[in-house]
């Protein structure tokens, strides 16, 4: 038998054993003391023996790594927030005050935000496609009856958005305090307008971050409307989002799940007439989610990098862009 001594180093395999295919590694972070491996296709923690039996008092308690999420660097999504950000961090001096681990930490706690609406956005997506097609065949079977029987519905549908914009929520408030660490802002929560006013009078010569928080405050602010016009604690007259299933339509069509908004209780809010496609709208809100972090996170990189040093924030040519991990910028001395 052999004997086993946590003193020595070790390797682990990290391979799937329900399944043959290879995901190949690609980085290896450290985020407060946690140990995480990024595949192409996963994200999993490695488990050392220190980190399971810390009091050291089980000597037969082995090493261990635990998967946690189901896409890895290969997703934009994972490769433009922890991806680039970490090595972003690293490829630079920040100017003096600022703890690379700290905000390294806040922008796991974003990334693993916005994996969740990603998350919430396929379950939705997949679902809605799987119907889509049930609803085709009905309606072809029965053309030539007097009736078309029920249509299937997504049952879980509001739960699944109710779960999206919750995080949406999440990521933007976690988000807004980057502005925090870089610019010891107070922490307003949701109150983005605050931030927004303080930027403006406290850090008047970031420009360019204001220009793009003006840019996204409205967007930004439906989303949280989404949100609280769902929760049966906000409702109120003028202001609900109505979300609606599967519906037959004229002739021989139906329409998709859908969803339309009453904000007119609200300062500048509308009445939406017409109800927009769930699907279509989710996913240009959740690219505008993945664009906002990374355009707030560069800005405050350059706002707040080492000025002894000619730093310069580039673009990967598009013919250039890897694949199996789809990195957009990159931080490099000017020559």
């Amino acid at each position: 038998m052999k004997i086993f001594d946590r003193k020595f180093a070790f390797s682990i395999s990290l391979a799937d054993l329900n399944s043959d295919e290879k995901d190949v590694t690609h980085s290896m972070l450290t985020i407060e003391d946690r140990l995480f491996c990024f595949s192409e296709k996963s994200i999993k923690e490695i488990l050392s023996v220190e980190s399971i039996d810390t009091d050291k008092d089980l000597p037969s308690t082995i090493h261990n790594f635990q998967n946690m999420y189901n896409i890895g660097t290969s997703n934009s999504f994972v490769a433009r927030t922890i991806i680039q950000s970490n090595k972003i961090l690293h490829s630079l001096i920040l100017r003096e005050g600022l703890d690379k681990g700290k905000i390294l930490k806040q922008i796991w706690i974003c990334s693993k935000l916005l994996f969740s609406c990603e998350n919430s956005f396929n379950k939705i997506f997949t679902q809605v496609n799987e119907l889509m097609n049930k609803c085709d065949e009905i309606i072809t079977k029965h053309k030539e009856n007097i009736f078309i029987p029920p249509l299937p519905q997504y049952l879980d549908l509001e739960q699944h958005v109710v779960s999206f914009l919750g995080h949406a929520k999440l990521f933007l408030e976690e988000s807004h305090k980057l502005f925090c660490i870089f610019y010891d802002a107070p922490d307003f929560g949701t109150k983005f307008k605050s931030y927004r006013t303080w930027i403006k009078n406290f850090k008047p010569d970031c420009k360019e971050l204001v220009k793009v928080l003006e840019k996204n405050k409205e967007w930004i602010q439906l989303i949280i409307w989404y949100k609280n016009a769902l929760d049966a604690n906000h409702i109120q007259p003028n202001f609900r989002v109505t979300i609606e299933n599967f519906r037959k339509q004229k002739g021989y069509k139906f329409s998709n799940p859908s969803w339309r908004y009453d904000f007119r209780a609200k300062n500048n809010g509308a009445l939406q007439e017409t109800a927009s496609d769930i699907i279509t709208d989710m996913d240009i809100h959740l690219t505008s989610l993945l664009i906002f972090f990374e355009e707030i996170f560069l800005l405050c990189i350059q706002d707040n990098w080492n000025d002894g040093f000619k730093y310069k924030l580039f673009r990967h040519p598009e013919e250039k862009i890897n694949k199996k991990c789809p990195l957009l910028y990159f931080v490099s001395l000017q020559k």
